[in-house]
C-alpha cells in the first residue's frame, strides 16, 4: 500500500509541475526566472533578459564589418541572449541580476561564403542601480554598460584587438 501512495504522490507532484510549466509557457513567462517574469515585467524592472543584437562595431554598421588583419573575414550578424538565473533585492526593485549569456555570430569569408555559425556561452552580472554589466566567458571579462534599450560593450581580444560593440534590445 505504501508503494501505491508514493507513486500516487509522485505522479501528482509531477503533474502539478508540468501544469505550472505549461501555464507559464503560455503566458510568456520563464518558469526558471527567479522573479517568474513576463516580458513586460522584465522591461519595467530593467532586466537584461532577451536577445540583444549587434548594431555597430567601433561606430560603423556591424553588417559586413571587416575583421582586423590578418583575418579577411567580415562580420555578418551577431547577438547575445541573456537569461537571468539569480537576483539580489526585491523582484520589484532589483539591485543585481546574474545568469548566463549566449553569444551567436556569423562571419563571411573573403569569397563571400558564410562560415559555420559561432556560439559561445558565458555568465553575466548586471548591477541595476549603476547600469554596469560584466560578461565573462572563455577566460575573458568584458565590462560594459546599458542605457535603456542600448548596451555598450568595449572589448579587447588577443586576435581582434580592441573594439566597441553597441547592441540594441531585440527581445
Amino acid at each position: 500500500m505504501s508503494r501505491f501512495s508514493f507513486a500516487k504522490t509522485s505522479s501528482g507532484a509531477l503533474l502539478l509541475v508540468a501544469a505550472i510549466y505549461a501555464v507559464s509557457a503560455a503566458c510568456g513567462v520563464d518558469v526558471f526566472d527567479p522573479c517568474f517574469s513576463s516580458r513586460e515585467q522584465i522591461q519595467s524592472r530593467g532586466q537584461l533578459d532577451g536577445v540583444w543584437v549587434v548594431e555597430t562595431v567601433n561606430g560603423a554598421p556591424a553588417s559586413n564589418y571587416p575583421l582586423p588583419f590578418p583575418s579577411t573575414d567580415r562580420f555578418v550578424t551577431g547577438s547575445i541572449d541573456f537569461k537571468t538565473r539569480e537576483t539580489k533585492g526585491d523582484c520589484r526593485d532589483l539591485r543585481e541580476s546574474s545568469g548566463y549569456a549566449v553569444a551567436n555570430y556569423l562571419l563571411r569569408d573573403s569569397n563571400g561564403a558564410l562560415k559555420p555559425a559561432k556560439r559561445y556561452v558565458g555568465r553575466f552580472t548586471y548591477k541595476h542601480k549603476t547600469n554596469k554589466l560584466t560578461v565573462t566567458a572563455a577566460g575573458y571579462a568584458i565590462n560594459g554598460s546599458r542605457s535603456g534599450s542600448t548596451m555598450t560593450l568595449p572589448a579587447s581580444h588577443a586576435l581582434f584587438g580592441s573594439y566597441t560593440l553597441v547592441l540594441q534590445r531585440g527581445f
